[in-house]
């Protein structure tokens, strides 16, 4: 009661506007607390070291975001603070689109650390034998699986109106035969599905296991979280995308702020983790949304951005799914919304806002 009632102070005190502030917007009263459950220590923003007035900032902010389902902030491996908004519920699953592109880079880590792959340096085509005889541009065999986590395979963007019709609906393997090449491997950044399709596949392959028993054995039973598959190609391959509860994301980045760990069990090596949070691609011009949040970098189906003092990385989903890596502040921030499904159009306004919610407040944070 002590604490809701200095807050209220605080926030009347920042909410009595002054000749100087006469554009501020009033702040909402937002009840952030988390809620306690078994799966989570929860602890409050002050006792972990974060401004509370910065914290209700943040989710008045997002509260004006239409389509935003929540907002997740864990500092010290304790939740900290929690919202649902628009109808969302804490138990709700949500598609997180292209975040899933990070999970399957995590499960080539395992697929290594298992054995079943030798090396980041093997070949994509050696994994589709199938193939071979259809490769018209020689240098697709020279393609590895590095390549392939950072986006430099060669392969233009799934996105592109010039290629796009040249897969298949559903079938994002054509592209292996059916897309030409904009540059040689290891020369181009271009986002695709492909790529993290295409090593889901290899590690199915090289594991000899259907991929999501594999995720479930490997990744999702360690971190105790109940997540959905959602899409397979037509051969039976699972497509890159899951559905998850909120918290149930942000396990999941925990695990990469942790080092690969997770309640005592180290899930993926440490020293993947380290590989996987390296900048291999800079200056990557996609995302122009505020002065916090537009170049950026990528590492291994991780973005990087900074704002303010602070680098982060980050797995990103349209509609504005994130999973946020505050390493040197040991912070992790979720955000889930809409995921507009096949309407990439309308999915801009939310996407660019919540980004632009994230870049804002990490700006905002005190560092070197």
């Amino acid at each position: 009661m002590k604490k809701y009632l200095i807050l209220s102070l605080l926030l009347l005190l920042l909410n009595c506007k002054t000749p100087t502030d006469n554009n501020a917007d009033p702040l909402i009263d937002i009840n952030y607390e988390p809620i306690k459950r078994n799966d989570w220590e929860v602890s409050t923003p002050e006792a972990q070291g974060l401004d509370p007035l910065l914290i209700q900032k943040l989710y008045n902010d997002a509260n004006g975001i239409d389509h935003i389902y929540s907002v997740l902030v864990i500092k010290n491996n304790k939740l900290v603070s929690e919202h649902y908004f628009n109808g969302y519920d804490i138990d709700d699953k949500n598609l997180i689109q292209s975040a899933t592109k990070s999970y399957f880079s995590t499960l080539v880590g395992i697929a290594l650390d298992h054995g079943c792959l030798t090396s980041l340096d093997q070949k994509m085509m050696d994994f589709f034998p199938e193939y071979t005889s259809l490769i018209e541009d020689q240098r697709k065999f020279d393609i590895t699986l590095r390549q392939l986590l950072q986006m430099r395979s060669g392969y233009p963007s799934d996105e592109s109106p010039e290629y796009s019709h040249l897969i298949q609906p559903g079938d994002l393997l054509s592209a292996i035969v059916n897309y030409p090449l904009v540059g040689s491997p290891g020369t181009v950044f271009e986002y695709t599905n492909v790529s993290p399709h295409t090593l889901g596949v290899i590690v199915s392959r090289a594991c000899n296991i259907a991929l999501e028993n594999f995720i479930e054995t490997y990744l999702f039973t360690p971190l105790g979280v109940d997540m959905d598959f959602v899409f397979w190609d037509p051969y039976g391959n699972l497509l890159p995308v899951f559905s998850a509860t909120p918290r149930g994301f942000a396990k999941y980045g925990m695990l990469y702020l942790n080092g690969g760990e997770f309640n005592g069990i180290q899930v993926v090596p440490s020293e993947w983790v380290d590989e996987t949070l390296q900048v291999y691609t800079e200056n990557i011009h996609m995302i122009d949304v505020s002065p916090n949040f537009s170049e950026m970098g990528y590492g291994y189906h991780w973005w990087v951005k900074k704002s303010g003092n602070h680098h982060y990385f980050f797995a990103a989903g349209q509609g504005g799914q994130m999973i946020v890596l505050l390493r040197d502040l040991d912070m992790l921030i979720v955000t889930t919304a809409y995921h507009f499904q096949g309407d990439s159009g309308s999915s801009w306004k939310t996407t660019s806002a919540i980004f632009s919610l994230v870049g804002d407040y990490i700006a905002s944070l005190p560092g070197d």
